[in-house]
């Protein structure tokens, strides 16, 4: 059967018509393989080929081996023009199973956030220790009266010290915390990527909305920012030996200071979204087959590093 000749229609096929994997559409009569609705482009071999129900180690068809599946999947984003040539529309997609995947790739973000929280919180603790000391050791020169008036509503200098500069736990802590350089760094970072295919999907249905494959059904989207967006795992990792490095400069603790990961951080995160640009460009041309495929992610993701901009301005406070 050739690519451009349409199945036969019999009382069987009139049971089970041909449909669009895309969006759905009854191609019964076509004679071009190309829907009209989404402007896919099929052959009618592939929309019946068995063989393409289900892919060979993709995280969403083997929940029997979830661990090998995660593995080669993950792996499979290092060549993603043969990645996405080897997943069709045809094959079911499974919600739960993308989630899930997107899910684990994201934990080490949450990991590396709560631990450098707890940094934060010992560096500024640290330093109301030694405010508390200084404090007191100084009320000394303040003049009879002053003093008279410190010891009379706290006891002794000490109590005094610690009203003013409380140490952890204490509310303030969870205020000051976030907006030191070290922490708006980390939030940075871990909110780009866990946030990078919820805005690329925005940024992608948007622009879908003005062509003629609005009509393609989100899952699909979803699929392509979701096994692109898995690049997430690997700037956790990246992120993970900056603070390595950092620790040893300064130490468990840290300092309140800005700790000079910055300016790395941000020419990681500019490396990696022009390789996520390139992942979403081959996800469009082999799996969505769309015509403009690298324009198409080009503009997604200027609209997504124009967000991005406009948090290095407002959080980490670039100028």
């Amino acid at each position: 059967m050739s690519s451009t000749a349409p199945p036969n229609v019999t009382a069987e096929s009139e049971v089970a018509a041909p449909q669009c994997p895309l969006c759905d559409y009854d191609l019964r009569g076509l004679v071009e393989p190309r829907c009209p609705e989404c402007g896919f482009q099929f052959t009618w071999e592939e929309l019946n080929d068995p063989a393409r129900r289900a892919h060979p180690y993709l995280f969403e068809h083997h929940p029997e081996r979830s661990g090998w599946s995660f593995r080669m999947t993950l792996l499979g984003g290092f060549r993603p023009a043969k990645f996405w040539r080897t997943l069709f529309p045809t094959q079911p997609s499974r919600p739960r199973r993308l989630m899930l995947y997107w899910a684990i790739g994201a934990l080490l973000w949450f990991v590396l956030v709560a631990g450098q929280l707890a940094r934060s919180i010992a560096a500024l603790d640290n330093r109301a220790a030694a405010n508390q000391v200084a404090a007191a050791a100084t009320m000394k020169r303040y003049s009879p009266a002053i003093q008279a008036g410190i010891l009379k509503s706290y006891g002794t200098p000490q109590a005094w010290a610690a009203a003013a500069y409380p140490r952890w736990p204490h509310w303030r802590y969870l205020l000051e915390a976030p907006f030191m350089r070290a922490m708006r760094t980390m939030l940075f970072a871990a909110g780009l990527w866990l946030l990078w295919p919820w805005l690329t999907m925005a940024g992608l249905m948007v622009f879908q909305a003005s062509m003629r494959r609005a009509r393609v059904r989100p899952i699909h989207v979803l699929r392509c920012v979701i096994y692109t967006g898995d690049l997430a795992l690997w700037a956790a990792l990246l992120m993970l030996v900056v603070k390595f490095g950092e620790l040893s400069r300064n130490g468990l603790i840290g300092s309140v200071w800005d700790d000079g990961m910055a300016d790395t951080v941000l020419t990681f995160s500019a490396v990696l979204m022009a390789v996520a640009t390139y992942r979403l460009a081959m996800a469009y041309r082999h799996y969505l087959r769309f015509d403009h495929a690298i324009a198409t992610a080009v503009v997604v993701q200027v609209m997504v590093a124009l967000v991005a901009v406009k948090f290095i301005f407002d959080w980490l406070g670039y100028a």
